[in-house]
């Protein structure tokens, strides 16, 4: 019930930001998406663990120090919503004032932010993981301008809410390769080779630093077969869209940037796929440059140009949002997000506070 009404809501708050240009609504959609988010219950599929944590009952990682405080004063005022409400600040926050500083703080990105897959709804169950990536989606704009020292220290605060972030430092040695403007034969050929053979090079970094190297150690079939068609599906599109309406769009670098981007994370997603989620929530760090690449695309189509792409962009959210819905309600524990309350009126207010 709940988060049909937030999808009309976001959408109507997105429609009139587009024909009003209005980046006041833009925010607004972004502070009702924090509003869901924080306070939830029963909404995440990692929640009711999170809440063992902050009841004193769960294992965490000391080494995530940023994390760690946010549960310390969770517990100091013996509230586990505030740990919720902290969490939900921050990467709705970061998104938004990176949104802000690419200049892409539009009724699309929020619309891709709140609908696409491994996004809005997915941040509720992999917390810690999402602020880190809102983080590492700010820094990127930093890595864009070659303020690599700025790039560092924020790239730093993210692995302090989740470790995975620190491999993303790489990132600044082939910074200018995510500058170069590639055929698409090179993006559809990338993404085949990368699924044989790029799994070798993540399992050898791993094994060396001796972190999530027992996921490598069963292949299984993954579940995210769907969600590697959608993000192979929308980059795609986005490149043919790229191709057909923007005659100077190897001249955009921010552009050229956003791409490639993205295309890491369908390449890091397919390569990482048969070992199942665990692994392949690394590529989830590239997800909100879906969000940039898109919004370019829209407002570079022209007429009919932009009709298709907007009946292709409603196509596509709409199908990964509810698509995403519809994944949860099959779970076998239980639904992780259709049962979805405000921890106000839930039976367990009480234990919560």
């Amino acid at each position: 019930m709940y988060f049909p009404l937030f999808f009309i809501v976001i959408s109507f708050v997105a429609f009139f930001a587009y024909f009003l240009k209005s980046k006041s609504l833009v925010i607004t959609g972004f502070i009702l998406a924090f509003v869901m988010s924080a306070l939830r219950y029963d909404a995440g599929y990692d929640y009711f663990n999170y809440v063992d944590i902050l009841l004193g009952d769960g294992w965490y990682d000391w080494r995530e120090l940023f994390n760690y405080a946010f549960i310390s004063v969770s517990r100091y005022y013996n509230s586990t919503q505030i740990y919720f409400v902290l969490t939900s600040f921050a990467y709705c926050f970061f998104i938004c004032v990176a949104l802000n500083k690419y200049g892409q703080l539009n009724a699309i990105s929020l619309l891709c932010f709140c609908f696409f897959v491994l996004s809005f709804l997915t941040s509720m169950g992999l917390v810690r993981q999402f602020v880190a990536i809102s983080i590492f989606f700010y820094a990127a704009c930093f890595l864009k301008d070659s303020k690599k020292i700025f790039f560092l220290f924020f790239l730093l605060c993210a692995s302090l809410f989740h470790l995975s972030a620190m491999f993303l430092s790489i990132l600044i040695i082939f910074r200018a390769f995510l500058f170069r403007s590639y055929n698409p034969i090179f993006y559809v050929a990338g993404v085949v080779i990368s699924y044989f053979t790029l799994d070798v090079l993540f399992k050898y970094i791993l094994n060396s630093v001796g972190l999530y190297a027992l996921y490598f150690e069963n292949s299984t079939s993954s579940a995210g077969t769907k969600i590697f068609a959608i993000l192979s599906i929308m980059f795609f599109v986005n490149l043919l869209f790229v191709r057909l309406t923007y005659n100077d769009y190897k001249r955009d670098m921010p552009l050229v940037f956003y791409t490639n981007m993205s295309y890491i994370g369908v390449l890091v997603y397919s390569a990482l796929l048969s070992y199942g989620e665990h692994l392949a929530r690394f590529s989830y760090y590239f997800i909100p440059f879906f969000y940039l690449m898109s919004s370019v695309v829209f407002y570079k189509c022209r007429g009919y140009f932009r009709l298709a792409y907007s009946f292709f962009l409603l196509l596509i959210l709409s199908f990964s949002f509810f698509g995403t819905l519809y994944s949860a309600s099959l779970n076998k524990e239980r639904d992780f997000l259709n049962n979805y309350e405000f921890y106000f009126i839930s039976s367990d207010y009480g234990r919560l506070m």
